[in-house]
C-alpha cells in the first residue's frame, strides 16, 4: 500500500471488523495491519454507546500526539462496537501500554470528579455511522 494513496479511514474500518472478528476476546490492544511500520490500536468496548469508551479513544490521540506517532484513520465496525485507529508504528507492545493506560484511566475516574471532567475534554464522538462498506 503506499501512504500517499490509501484510503486510512476505509482501512480502519475493515480493521475494526477484523478486530471485532478475530480479537472479541479482547478488550483493547494492538496489531499489525496493512504494510511494515502501520498499526491497528483497537478497543472492543462499545464506542457508540459507551462514553467512556469515546474518552478512551480522545486520551489515546491524545498520547499519541505526545510521542509523535501519527494517527492516519478512524474507523468503527458496523455494529458500532469496535473502533480502530490506524498509526504510523510497528512497536505494538507500545502501543498496548497506550490504550491499556487510557482505559484505565477512564474507567477508574468517577464521573464527578475534576479528573474525569478533564478526561470529557478529551473525548472524541467520531460519526457512529460507518463511512466505508467493508464487507464482512
Amino acid at each position: 500500500m503506499n501512504q500517499t494513496t490509501t484510503n486510512w479511514t476505509a482501512e480502519a474500518a475493515k480493521a475494526a471488523v477484523y478486530a471485532a472478528k478475530k480479537h472479541q476476546s479482547e478488550h483493547h490492544g494492538a496489531i499489525s495491519w496493512a504494510e511494515p511500520g502501520i498499526a491497528a490500536v483497537f478497543g472492543n468496548d462499545g464506542y457508540c454507546d459507551n462514553y467512556a469508551s469515546q474518552v478512551v479513544v480522545g486520551l489515546v490521540r491524545e498520547k499519541l500526539r505526545e510521542v509523535a506517532i501519527p494517527v492516519l484513520g478512524f474507523g468503527l465496525d458496523p455494529d458500532g462496537n469496535t473502533w480502530t485507529l490506524i498509526v504510523e508504528k510497528s512497536d505494538l507492545d507500545h502501543l498496548r501500554e497506550i490504550v491499556a493506560s487510557a482505559w484505565e484511566a477512564a474507567s477508574e475516574s468517577d464521573p464527578n470528579d475534576l479528573e474525569w471532567q478533564l478526561l470529557k475534554k478529551l473525548r472524541t464522538v467520531e460519526d457512529c455511522k460507518p463511512k466505508a462498506d467493508v464487507g464482512g
